[in-house]
């Protein structure tokens, strides 16, 4: 039987070792050092065959969930972290208990749910920058809510700070941590030690706090919200 051949970029940099990457989509990355020739690299590819063939068959898997994705009032929708039933009703709106959605075809109100997203992202990330802001002395000078599909949130060199309104399928732990650590890059705009020291000044766990965001964005790769 003839192996399936695979292709694969390859991106030489500044490492030790060689690592494969299989990316949204099922795009295989190869990232080497500049010393391994590419005979080197094809027969890492090829030692890794089968585990390439099996995360290639869990994004495929991955895209026909995100490409199928639909609510009704049989599901739930994430709030902070938590489930809450969806109800039918005239509206999209989360009253704090359910999630209230007309009965009519997903793809059609998926618009509205996000804006009710982006509401809530808003009202919350707002307060707990001017929680953090007043605890720490920490100013920016400007807070965006929008739909960055890589970054939780970005602080620019002039202070700007930037979320994506994902961050309110995480739990409000979570949120706090993203929050302090975009407020702590308006005194350190790197991530040295001292930028390290001043996020754990007001958050000793944060390291395992920042560990809740793989579990959402896992269940992000499950869902379509874009």
């Amino acid at each position: 039987m003839n192996k399936q051949s695979i292709t694969y970029q390859i991106i030489r940099c500044k490492r030790k070792s060689t690592a494969i990457y299989v990316k949204e989509g099922g795009t295989v990355v190869v990232r080497a050092p500049f010393f391994i020739s590419n005979e080197q690299i094809d027969a890492f590819v090829q030692s890794h065959y089968h585990w390439i063939l099996l995360k290639q068959s869990e994004q495929q898997s991955l895209q026909q969930k995100k490409e199928h994705f639909s609510v009704t009032d049989q599901d739930t929708l994430t709030v902070l972290g938590r489930e809450y039933p969806v109800v039918y009703g005239n509206q999209v709106y989360f009253n704090g208990t359910v999630f209230e959605i007309p009965e009519i075809d997903f793809s059609q109100i998926k618009p509205q749910v996000i804006a009710e997203y982006k509401r809530l992202a808003t009202k919350i990330i707002t307060e707990r920058v001017g929680y953090f802001s007043e605890l720490t002395g920490w100013k920016a000078e400007s807070v965006k809510i929008g739909s960055a599909k890589t970054r939780w949130g970005s602080c620019s060199g002039t202070n700007n700070l930037n979320f994506t309104w994902k961050l309110i399928f995480a739990d409000l732990n979570t949120i706090d941590y993203v929050v302090l650590h975009e407020l702590a890059h308006t005194k350190e705009h790197n991530h040295s030690q001292r930028f390290w020291n001043l996020v754990a000044k007001y958050m000793p766990n944060y390291k395992k706090i920042r560990g809740n965001l793989i579990a959402v964005q896992k269940k992000l790769m499950q869902e379509n919200w874009d």
